[in-house]
């Protein structure tokens, strides 16, 4: 429903993946597959939306911006920032 660009957006009343709503189709497909994480992001990719289904709860958390960056700079940090020898700057 949503693979396929469409300038008018059908699905969503604004094409913004962190709006309310977003998700739901993302995540309903997400469910029929078995799949336990839906990213999205916008037409041109300036935002971004990341959801994670609890497995033991079943529900879905639909993570904020800032939960999206703080994930990310510590993945960064375990993955490069401990290990580098350099400073490391995440701007």
């Amino acid at each position: 429903q949503q693979s396929k660009p469409d300038p008018t957006f059908p699905t969503v009343p604004f094409p913004n993946p962190e709006e309310k709503g977003a998700l739901d189709i993302a995540m309903l497909f997400a469910e029929q597959e078995k799949c336990d994480i839906v990213i999205a992001n916008d037409p041109d990719a300036d935002r971004l939306a990341v959801a994670e289904k609890s497995r033991g709860t079943g529900e879905w958390t639909v993570f904020t911006g800032d939960q999206i960056g703080t994930m990310l700079g510590h993945w960064l940090w375990e993955r490069i920032g401990k290990t580098c020898g350099q400073p490391v700057a995440m701007c």
